[in-house]
């Protein structure tokens, strides 16, 4: 293998993307973008901008 590339299915990485959430102390589910109606100023991560990306929006 000579890159760090990962290839998920959308089911597969938003399930990543839940247990991240959960690590750092937060469910996804209640985040605006998923669902819930949380501001994402109001979580303390670094993993934001990947956990509030959305799972179809192509390359970033």
């Amino acid at each position: 293998m000579t890159s760090p590339d990962v290839s998920w299915s959308y089911t597969g990485f938003n399930m990543f993307k839940e247990w991240l959430a959960q690590a750092e102390g937060f469910t996804l589910a209640e985040m605006i973008g998923f669902g819930g109606d949380r501001m994402w100023s109001s979580v303390s991560t670094t993993l934001a901008p990947l956990l509030d990306h959305p799972d179809d929006d192509g390359w970033v």
